[in-house]
């Protein structure tokens, strides 16, 4: 069935395809920068949350969630739009905490060798606070939560009785090294504001002294090549990792101030996105609003938002938020799977979406899909849940890329793209938890590396020292990170709270490639495309970056969020119908309610 109805109005009918924090952004930029009278938006997330990975369980984010000060411009601006203030996090404070005893494996691509041949071998569920564990398990479109019976692998009750304890080897900077470190990343910070002073050295100069210095001492090299590895979606199996991404990431990295949302309250960004789209004021938004991301049960699929209770605890993943009283169409459709994005030949776009069925939320424990993945793949719907087509403007899709080469047909740029460099699913997993011995016993650091007994990499983040909150705020909560097929037996587990996975996406160019490569061939060529007048299938997100910040997703969004509000007043204009920008922003204030709006 067909959800097109034509019109001769001059209105702009888009379709984002993910309600992450690419997504949101794109249709944020695109709603404040498009008169309300002449958008007509719709977002489609395949889960009964948004957000995406941008995920929390109780009071902490479930993976690494920071930015860069550097390259962040665009991100800042809009948290600062949404007031909210970035904090800088425990960024320097780390350690390496090695179980492995020598045992480790896949030496010659991917695991980081013993001190004395290192540098010879390195060198050449989500738990829906609205629903009960044991009956569903809530997944978002990339973000597939799991219950503590999932593939996860506990390998403690598999251990012999009789082994032997494993020597265990620990490392952490000095107090010198890392106050030096401290004061290196105060002055590249305050570099980037304002003028360098003459009288110190250049940031080359103190990148070089400081690596030479790191690469001296064995451990400190092993500890920034899990760092790099896990930051850059590795596993210890992973062959596609180098040396080179150890160099790379601390060239990008040494001396770059980390920050994050309020302390990492990751869900307060993706609540002020979401109700900016539904059109409420920032100083009308709750003062202390905590993972409010669901959508009411409902029996229609389009319900007006003045209706809805956001915070009542009945969650249907078929439901949509929608707004259309004077903030222009914008609709939410939670639970709807996108199957396939086609260009036509009449320049629009056809697209075909499901809602998702809650039974495929069960996952069994070796395979774990997100609703994104299934969206290709499963078919088995109820009869009532058959799908739909629409016609749109324009498309941007914004889920992992591994998906995003899945449903796209007829655009030949962008599958040309993929097919030169194809993407792979990466699974990350998280555990929350309150085992403080997966830290190093002397002096813990905020973060700690550790390389398991079966040579897998782990990240621990003490979530109230990393994110430097309040006593208790993190309820004392470690969020321990790894990806497949790396394991972590390393926790008790009856002090686990919760384990979780999503799928991420990784490209050859990322394993082959540098950052300047990175953004030449996937970034670089995707911005010219995008550009291009007859273009109306976008992709939008991290992934299209080398390394996959948050910021970067920012950034790309508002550029292709642009690059469709320019086509759109230059088609109108040749009708003589075009928005003056001062239009633009005389329509979009009278239409915000007071609403803080982003500069045009």
């Amino acid at each position: 069935m067909s959800e097109y109805v034509s019109t001769s109005s001059p209105v702009l009918r888009v379709a984002v395809i993910g309600g992450g924090t690419a997504g949101l952004a794109a249709a944020t930029r695109l709603k404040e920068r498009i008169p309300a009278s002449s958008l007509d938006l719709s977002i489609f997330e395949a889960a009964d949350v948004l957000g995406g990975n941008n995920q929390s369980f109780e009071g902490v984010p479930l993976f690494f969630s920071c930015f860069r000060g550097c390259g962040a411009k665009v991100m800042q601006r809009d948290m600062k739009e949404l007031g909210l203030k970035a904090t800088s996090c425990e960024f320097t404070s780390l350690s390496l905490k090695d179980r492995s005893g020598g045992a480790q494996r896949n030496m010659s691509a991917t695991m980081v060798p013993e001190a004395d041949s290192l540098k010879n071998s390195v060198k050449t569920k989500l738990k829906d606070p609205f629903r009960d564990d044991s009956d569903n398990v809530s997944e978002a479109s990339s973000f597939a939560s799991t219950a503590e019976s999932s593939g996860i692998a506990d390998l403690s009750s598999a251990k012999s009785p009789n082994a032997a304890p494993t020597a265990i080897m620990q490392f952490r900077a000095s107090y010198a090294e890392q106050k030096i470190a401290d004061l290196y990343c105060w002055y590249q910070e305050i570099r980037s504001y304002s003028r360098p002073s003459p009288f110190l050295p250049s940031p080359k100069t103190m990148e070089d002294l400081m690596w030479s210095n790191m690469d001296a001492d064995p451990r400190d090299y092993k500890m920034h090549t899990l760092a790099a590895g896990i930051n850059y979606f590795y596993s210890s199996r992973d062959p596609g990792f180098t040396d080179k991404h150890v160099r790379e990431y601390y060239h990008l990295n040494c001396g770059t101030y980390y920050w994050s949302i309020e302390n990492g309250r990751n869900d307060l960004l993706i609540e002020r996105m979401r109700d900016r789209l539904l059109g409420v004021p920032v100083e009308e938004l709750p003062k202390s609003s905590c993972l409010a991301l669901n959508c009411k049960k409902v029996n229609r699929a389009d319900v007006d938002s003045e209706e809805l209770d956001m915070n009542m605890p009945d969650v249907d993943a078929h439901a949509s938020l929608k707004n259309d009283s004077g903030n222009g169409n914008v609709t939410i459709h939670c639970g709807t799977r996108c199957t396939s994005v086609e260009r036509l030949s009449d320049g629009t776009v056809r697209l075909q979406y499901e809602r998702a069925s809650k039974s495929s939320w069960t996952k069994s424990s070796d395979t774990a899909e997100s609703d994104s993945e299934r969206s290709c793949e499963d078919k088995s719907f109820e009869d009532e849940q058959s799908a739909v087509t629409a016609i749109f403007d324009h498309v941007i899709i914004c889920v992992a890329p591994h998906v995003a080469m899945k449903i796209l047909k007829n655009c030949l740029p962008l599958q040309s793209l993929f097919e030169k460099y194809p993407f792979r699913p990466v699974q990350a997993h998280s555990i929350v938890h309150t085992d403080q011995s997966v830290k190093c016993t002397s002096n813990p650091s905020a973060l700690t590396y550790e390389i398991g007994e079966d040579g897998s990499w782990i990240l621990h983040i003490d979530a109230e020292q990393y994110y430097k909150m309040k006593k208790g705020q993190g309820n004392g909560n470690i969020v321990s990170i790894f990806y497949a097929p790396d394991t972590c037996d390393s926790i008790n587990p009856s002090l686990i709270k919760g384990r979780f996975s999503t799928f991420l996406s990784k490209s050859a160019l990322h394993d082959q490639g540098s950052n300047e490569d990175v953004e030449r061939e996937l970034r670089g060529r995707l911005r010219g495309y995008h550009k291009e007048q007859q273009t109306n299938v976008y992709l939008c997100g991290s992934y299209y970056s080398f390394e996959q910040w948050s910021q970067d997703a920012f950034a790309m969004a508002e550029e292709l969020a642009d690059c469709v509000v320019d086509k759109f007043n230059a088609h109108y204009d040749d009708f003589g119908r075009g928005f003056a920008p001062s239009e633009v922003a005389k329509q979009s204030d009278a239409s915000s309610k007071g609403s803080t709006k982003l500069s045009l």
